[in-house]
Protein backbone atom coordinates (compact mmCIF):
# COMPACT_ATOMS: atom_id res chain seq x y z
CA UNK A 1 0.00 0.00 0.00
CA UNK A 2 1.16 3.25 -1.06
CA UNK A 3 1.91 5.52 2.41
CA UNK A 4 0.66 8.58 0.71
CA UNK A 5 -2.68 7.49 0.03
CA UNK A 6 -4.66 8.60 3.10
CA UNK A 7 -8.40 8.47 1.52
CA UNK A 8 -10.64 6.26 -1.28
CA UNK A 9 -13.45 8.11 -2.77
CA UNK A 10 -15.28 4.74 -3.88
CA UNK A 11 -18.65 5.10 -6.30
CA UNK A 12 -20.95 2.60 -5.25
CA UNK A 13 -23.12 0.96 -8.20
CA UNK A 14 -20.69 -1.12 -10.13
CA UNK A 15 -18.12 -0.50 -7.91
CA UNK A 16 -19.03 -1.36 -4.45
CA UNK A 17 -21.93 -3.27 -5.53
CA UNK A 18 -22.28 -6.44 -8.11
CA UNK A 19 -25.02 -6.11 -10.66
CA UNK A 20 -27.65 -7.53 -8.22
CA UNK A 21 -26.19 -4.67 -5.33
CA UNK A 22 -24.68 -6.64 -3.00
CA UNK A 23 -21.31 -6.06 -1.69
CA UNK A 24 -19.61 -9.38 -2.91
CA UNK A 25 -17.58 -11.23 0.30
CA UNK A 26 -13.97 -10.54 -1.45
CA UNK A 27 -15.47 -6.53 -1.69
CA UNK A 28 -15.74 -6.61 1.60
CA UNK A 29 -12.46 -8.20 3.42
CA UNK A 30 -10.47 -5.62 0.82
CA UNK A 31 -11.96 -2.28 2.36
CA UNK A 32 -11.75 -4.17 6.17
CA UNK A 33 -8.21 -4.35 5.39
CA UNK A 34 -7.70 -0.95 4.30
CA UNK A 35 -9.86 0.64 7.08
CA UNK A 36 -7.51 -1.73 9.22
CA UNK A 37 -4.62 0.42 8.03
CA UNK A 38 -6.22 3.59 9.05
CA UNK A 39 -7.30 4.57 5.54
CA UNK A 40 -10.18 6.77 5.19
CA UNK A 41 -13.16 4.86 2.81
CA UNK A 42 -15.38 7.62 1.61
CA UNK A 43 -18.70 7.15 -0.23
CA UNK A 44 -19.20 9.18 -3.51
CA UNK A 45 -22.52 8.10 -5.34
CA UNK A 46 -25.23 9.25 -6.90
CA UNK A 47 -27.29 7.58 -4.65
CA UNK A 48 -28.65 9.21 -1.62
CA UNK A 49 -27.26 8.77 1.92
CA UNK A 50 -30.32 7.04 3.08
CA UNK A 51 -29.87 3.99 0.01
CA UNK A 52 -26.29 3.30 1.48
CA UNK A 53 -26.75 3.44 5.24
CA UNK A 54 -26.87 -0.61 5.04
CA UNK A 55 -23.24 -0.32 3.50
CA UNK A 56 -22.07 2.21 6.18
CA UNK A 57 -23.15 0.36 8.75
CA UNK A 58 -22.19 -3.11 7.85
CA UNK A 59 -18.52 -1.53 7.73
CA UNK A 60 -18.83 0.87 9.97
CA UNK A 61 -18.42 3.86 8.09
CA UNK A 62 -17.71 7.00 9.83
CA UNK A 63 -16.26 9.26 7.23
CA UNK A 64 -17.80 11.88 5.51
CA UNK A 65 -19.84 11.23 2.22
CA UNK A 66 -21.10 12.53 -1.09
CA UNK A 67 -24.43 11.62 -2.17
CA UNK A 68 -27.22 12.56 -4.98
CA UNK A 69 -24.79 13.32 -7.71
CA UNK A 70 -22.91 15.58 -5.32
CA UNK A 71 -25.74 17.51 -4.21
CA UNK A 72 -25.29 16.34 -0.86
CA UNK A 73 -22.18 15.97 1.72
CA UNK A 74 -22.29 14.72 4.88
CA UNK A 75 -20.14 13.60 7.91
CA UNK A 76 -19.56 10.66 9.37
CA UNK A 77 -22.63 11.09 11.67
CA UNK A 78 -25.20 11.89 8.76
CA UNK A 79 -25.18 15.47 9.60
CA UNK A 80 -25.32 17.87 6.34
Amino acid sequence: MNPHIQLVALDVDGTLLNSQHQLTPRTEQVLRKLIAKKMLIILATGKTRQSTEKIIAKLGLQTPGVYSQGLLITNGDGTV
